[in-house]
């Protein structure tokens, strides 16, 4: 799975749907949001065995950061509101850190979880409140990436974000 951001689309933009496209990859399929030009969200999509569709970002190790709760989370709250949301489970829009893979081949970042039809594929499940989703995962992703570049808890939090990069 592709990292949170990316400087390329990796797919093509159809003329109906300037702003998203979607990228069909063997593990998931790739929602691909043009935040401007050259910048672009990755949004993941996969079922779980659960019977969820998982919308996730992939941010790396980005998250290691957090090596004492205790200390960095008082900063995060100040600095960061929207990722102290997001970390404590408090997040409106049920955004949430999230590991997904298997063991050793552990991601972590932030998604959500949706109800889903396993089966049937993916985009057969692609309707508004999908497509709601994931703009407000992105959009989300967006405020937080901002939040920690103009305001970082911590400075090597700021410096950090060039890994969630692809």
């Amino acid at each position: 799975m592709r990292k949170v951001y990316s400087t390329t689309a990796g797919a093509t933009f159809h003329q109906e749907t300037p702003n998203y496209t979607f990228c069909f990859r063997k593990e998931c399929i790739e929602a691909i949001i043009k935040m401007s030009p050259g910048e672009y969200v990755i949004i993941n999509m996969t079922h779980t065995r659960d019977g969820h569709l998982l919308l996730f970002t992939n941010w790396g190790n980005y998250f290691n950061r957090m090596q004492n709760p205790a200390v960095q989370m008082p900063r995060i709250e100040k600095n960061c509101p929207t990722l102290y949301k997001v970390l404590v489970g408090e997040d409106p829009d049920n955004v949430r850190e999230m590991v997904f893979g298997s063991k050793g081949h552990e991601m972590h970042g932030l998604g959500i979880n949706l109800d889903s039809s396993v089966k049937i594929p993916i985009m057969l499940e692609l309707d508004e409140k999908i497509m709601k989703a994931i703009l407000t995962l992105a959009n989300k992703v967006a405020t937080i990436c901002q939040e920690l570049y103009e305001n970082p808890p911590f400075p090597d939090w700021k410096k950090g974000l060039q890994e969630v990069w692809n």
